[in-house]
């Protein structure tokens, strides 16, 4: 994350609505879980006890989620309609 993009998150945070819920939706790994981290402390002191952080991260360790989109796209064309979507975090 570059050093402006936490005001940035602020800020945004600061115009959500009343309850609104972001979605952090990275890789699993080292490097995305820390990003995740990131984002959630820069909304955390946008002060709004209300808005909810929802971390998503792909099944597996090391998965990327422009392969699970990718994949999700290739079964879509092959006649499967369930897309595999976004897991909260534990």
């Amino acid at each position: 994350m570059n050093p402006g993009q936490p005001d940035l998150l602020r800020a945004a945070a600061a115009r959500m609505g009343q309850g609104a819920a972001t979605l952090i939706a990275t890789d699993n790994d080292p490097d995305g879980r820390k990003l995740v981290d990131q984002i959630a402390a820069a909304i955390q002191q946008a002060d709004r006890s209300d808005l909810r952080i929802v971390r998503a991260l792909p099944q597996g360790e090391g998965e990327d989620w422009n392969d699970r989109l990718r994949d999700a796209t290739r079964s879509t064309k092959s006649g499967n309609t369930h897309a595999p979507g976004p897991r909260p975090a534990t």
